[in-house]
């Protein structure tokens, strides 16, 4: 019996303990952001992805591989873990029920619109980014047109390619020849 409540208290330590270590990361990502005054796209996506991670139950917990993987991000955690929202649903979470993904992928396809949109303020044309990243416009134009129609499950389903596009977004040759 004392080897079982051992290992429970264990389990249950390292699953707060990586969604605490993802809370830690996004907060050295703003600390850093704040340091190099940077402002504009990524310092609100931070805000926003840390706002989002806080409103996730307390009974759900990010699996530690997840949590280390974005801890890992050299570029921006934010949009790291925006990335992996999109592309593996639930699947970076332990415990989350039924009722919580739906709102969570809303949320997450509503921080990456957000910060879409700013990103392309701060450029000096407005059409770069379309041209740049076709499918990026192809899954803007399908949200903006059939989002009443169509489920966030199958939004996503036509993001095409999560990982090139938020490659291409960090990309600083995107920025300086827009």
């Amino acid at each position: 019996m004392k080897f079982f409540y051992l290992f429970f208290c264990c389990l249950c330590l390292n699953s707060y303990a990586s969604t605490n270590l993802v809370l830690k990361c996004l907060g050295s990502e703003e600390a850093d952001l704040h340091a190099q005054k940077v402002g504009g796209a990524f310092y609100h996506l931070n805000r926003d992805v840390i706002g989002m991670m806080v409103q996730i139950p307390a009974t759900t917990t990010i699996k530690s591989s997840f949590a280390q993987e974005i801890c890992a991000d050299k570029t921006s955690k934010s949009l790291y873990i925006l990335r992996l929202i999109l592309r593996e649903q639930n699947a970076m979470f332990k415990n989350l029920s039924k009722k919580d993904v739906s709102p969570l992928i809303k949320k997450s396809i509503d921080i990456f619109v957000a910060f879409v949109s700013r990103y392309q303020d701060g450029l000096q044309s407005s059409a770069c980014l379309w041209e740049k990243i076709p499918q990026l416009k192809k899954f803007l134009d399908i949200k903006q047109h059939f989002e009443a129609d169509i489920t966030n499950r199958e939004l996503l389903l036509q993001l095409k390619g999560v990982d090139v596009i938020m490659d291409q977004l960090l990309d600083p040759k995107l920025k300086q020849s827009c």
